[in-house]
């Protein structure tokens, strides 16, 4: 659709870049909206469609042709939703969505930083994902990460150890038995 006039524009984007270059020490504090129509061939019929944002400032919300699909609140951590569920699933296995992100940088006093000692950036400040995964996927799309957490608890004298954790989600309805392999290099 095209029935809201605005500006094209690319990821990462924001609205108040320039502020930071004025003497006069203040930043457009707004509400501005992100559309984005997104089209799925046939090939992605059995798949799960997530979107994933590694920032925004600092209120988003998003919707998936005219559904919500989540509120995120901070500027500074990525977020994502599944949105398989609130694409249109077309005859053919196709299937397409209009994205309408609203996100406001405005102050408030719950979300941080309370005072601005640097730029407040507005907008879709970093890079936007679609991802698309199977029945049965990592579940970190919703919590900042890509769903497998590594950390080394024990590291001296030449040797490491390294573990590896994850939760997957099983979309499939029944039970299954799969493989997870971990390559570290």
């Amino acid at each position: 659709r095209n029935d809201i006039a605005g500006e094209e524009v690319s990821l990462p984007h924001t609205w108040n870049a320039h502020d930071v270059f004025d003497d006069d020490r203040t930043y457009k504090r707004s509400i501005g909206w992100y559309r984005k129509e997104l089209h799925f061939g046939k090939e992605y019929a059995n798949k799960r469609i997530f979107l994933w944002f590694e920032g925004a400032g600092q209120v988003a919300d998003v919707y998936v042709n005219g559904a919500f699909a989540g509120r995120h609140r901070g500027g500074y951590t990525g977020f994502g939703y599944d949105v398989t569920d609130k694409l249109r699933h077309n005859p053919d296995g196709s299937s397409d969505g209009l994205v309408a992100v609203e996100v406001n940088n405005a102050h408030d006093p719950y979300i941080p930083p309370l005072s601005i000692g640097y730029a407040s950036y507005g907008g879709l400040y970093r890079d936007a994902w679609v991802i698309a995964t199977g029945d049965i996927h990592f579940t970190g799309v919703n919590n900042n990460s890509g769903g497998v957490f590594l950390s080394t608890p024990d590291v001296s004298g030449g040797k490491g150890t390294v573990s590896i954790r994850s939760t997957v989600a099983n979309e499939t309805g029944k039970p299954v038995t799969f493989t997870f392999v971990n390559d570290i290099y």
